[in-house]
C-alpha cells in the first residue's frame, strides 16, 4: 500500500475523506504497491470518474469513492 502523507483541504482526497496516515491498498480492482502503480492508475483513465477506493486506516478496511480531477 501507499502511505497518505498530506490530505489538502477541499481536494478530491478531502471530499472523500482520506485522512493522513491511510494506506490505500486499491483504486479500483488495481492493487497499489508503490507510488507508481497509484500513478499509473490515475494517469491511465480519465479524471472525473469515480473510483472505488481501499484504504487501511489504524487496523480497519475502508472503502469509499473518490473523484480525481484534472491537475494543472
Amino acid at each position: 500500500g501507499v502511505i497518505v502523507m498530506e490530505v489538502a483541504p477541499g481536494s478530491p482526497a478531502d471530499q472523500a475523506k482520506i485522512t493522513a496516515r491511510d494506506i490505500i491498498l486499491r483504486i479500483g480492482d488495481t492493487a497499489v504497491t508503490s507510488m507508481d502503480d497509484r500513478h499509473r492508475v490515475l494517469t491511465e483513465n480519465p479524471a472525473g470518474l469515480e473510483y472505488d477506493l481501499t484504504v487501511l486506516r489504524f487496523g480497519k478496511i475502508i472503502k469509499m469513492a473518490v473523484k480525481p480531477i484534472e491537475m494543472r
